[in-house]
């Protein structure tokens, strides 16, 4: 007597009974839908592995994730994950309160990950380092290997198009970009997060660059207008100055970091998975979240952390899959509850099925 409803997401179905309650559609992605469950329940898990159902008796918050009623042993929602590092792990040496224990349950439940981060101020090597100071040990960021930035993608453009730039970043980043050229060597110019360089001595430098050659290009590393800084205040970021190249001199900016599309696929092909398979979160609701949406993704997740702002939340042309207060809980989107040793649970869901003769038929 089955009625035909499930998500994707759980391996079972669901017979007898059906009960008439609000549909959970709302926070499933549409990729994600196959027909919406029509009815709330809870489900827990017994140790030999029985599905247990029952119907709450207390009202549940509407919209529900399913796997907001799922324990850990599930599997997860998404199996290939993209995290933003900086205020969505960390703010400068300060970490997001539980973001350790967070990675360590994507690794447990077996989702793939890779860090994708605007970061320009520093090399990749140094981000890593930094990393591991602050508590990130390999439980959760294995290698350097698994941090996509941006000024690397900066340096694989530049020598695929056999540019040499004049590079306004700090001097931190320079071990990432191609190797300093004569000045009157330039015919581009490349624009990060650099407070030492953003002057108008150098901004002018790189204006004349670019009026000199009308095949001169200018990259943008990425163009935030504003990120977290380390004193928890926001912080002009390089987007206004990469605008104001471009006003001066006509030019239109190409950018390789978030929300480019060609970025996110660089970061999709290292996981090795289609873009529909994989979820990003992040705390630029631009960036992180306009950029893996436009490209693709399957969901996209915004943190209330970071450079997050309340204004973010009613953003009329950008819809994040779903908006939650850090790591901890978009982690728990994806994966579920965790699981915990309280077997009395699951005796009542056992002996309200048996009472009820309501079972679930494991696939």
């Amino acid at each position: 007597n089955t009625f035909g409803s499930r998500t994707k997401a759980p391996n079972f179905i669901y017979t007898n009974k059906l009960y008439p309650l609000p549909p959970l559609s709302h926070s499933i992605p549409p990729h994600q839908q196959q027909q919406t469950l029509p009815f709330k329940i809870k489900l827990s898990i017994s140790k030999a592995s029985h599905l247990n159902i029952t119907i709450p008796t207390s009202n549940l918050p509407n919209p529900v994730h399913p796997h907001s009623l799922i324990k850990s042993a599930m599997p997860p929602l998404h199996k290939f994950c993209l995290i933003d590092l900086s205020g969505t792990l960390h703010v400068g040496d300060k970490v997001v309160p539980s973001a350790t224990t967070a990675l360590k349950r994507l690794r447990k439940a077996g989702v793939q990950l890779r860090f994708l981060t605007n970061t320009s101020k520093t090399s990749r090597s140094r981000l890593f380092k930094q990393l591991r100071s602050i508590g990130f040990d390999e439980e959760c960021i294995k290698s350097e290997e698994e941090i996509i930035t941006s000024g690397i993608a900066a340096k694989q453009l530049l020598e695929d198009r056999g540019l040499k730039a004049l590079a306004l970043v700090e001097s931190a980043l320079l071990e990432d970009l191609p190797p300093a050229q004569p000045s009157e060597a330039f015919n581009s110019v490349v624009v990060g997060l650099a407070p030492s360089s953003l002057n108008y001595e150098k901004m002018n430098e790189a204006f004349r660059i670019l009026m000199s050659d009308a095949s001169s290009e200018l990259i943008a590393i990425h163009r935030a207008k504003y990120y977290k800084d380390t004193d928890d205040e926001l912080s002009l970021g390089p987007g206004p100055f990469v605008t104001a190249l471009e006003m001066a001199t006509g030019k239109t900016a190409v950018t390789v970091g978030k929300p480019s599309p060609a970025f996110f696929e660089a970061a999709v092909e290292a996981l090795g998975c289609s873009k529909d398979e994989c979820v990003m979160i992040g705390d630029d609701i631009v960036g992180d979240i306009g950029g893996a949406l436009d490209y693709g993704l399957a969901a996209a997740i915004l943190v209330r952390t970071g450079k997050f702002l309340k204004k973010d939340e009613d953003n009329k042309e950008i819809k994040p899959t779903e908006i939650v207060d850090s790591i901890v809980e978009a982690v728990t989107w994806i994966v579920g509850e965790e699981e915990d040793e309280d077997e009395d649970e699951n005796a009542i869901a056992k002996e309200f099925v048996e009472e009820e003769d309501f079972a679930a038929t494991p696939l």
